[in-house]
């Protein structure tokens, strides 16, 4: 599965909230420490934190940067944002990761 920066950093941010079972936790920790940026990354993006606390990067390099997910995990990435969405916590940047972990049903007509 294809992530792109930003999906990355928001899965990163949101998993230190996350509290369930002993198989997703260990699932999404898993997960976390993949996609989660090395030094060499963090170069390569030039990611940095600002004063505010935001973080920016150089949208200039391509984003995107496969990533072998089991279905398990898959699973535990939808409980987490489902979770996430009850609370009212997620905002429109959320979007894409909705769409690659929540399968939609397609409405009639479609």
């Amino acid at each position: 599965m294809k992530l792109t920066v930003k999906e990355r950093l928001l899965l990163v941010n949101a998993f230190g909230a996350f509290q369930g079972d002993i198989l997703s936790i260990k699932l999404l920790d898993d997960l976390r420490t993949k996609i989660d940026f090395p030094e060499k990354e963090q170069a390569k993006y030039s990611i940095v934190s600002t004063e505010d606390g935001q973080i920016q990067w150089d949208l200039s390099v391509p984003q995107e940067r496969e990533f072998k997910i089991g279905e398990r995990t898959k699973k535990a990435v939808a409980q987490l944002l489902e979770k996430m969405g009850s609370q009212e916590q997620l905002s429109i940047d959320h979007a894409s990761l909705i769409d690659k972990f929540i399968p939609q049903e397609e409405e009639e007509g479609e």
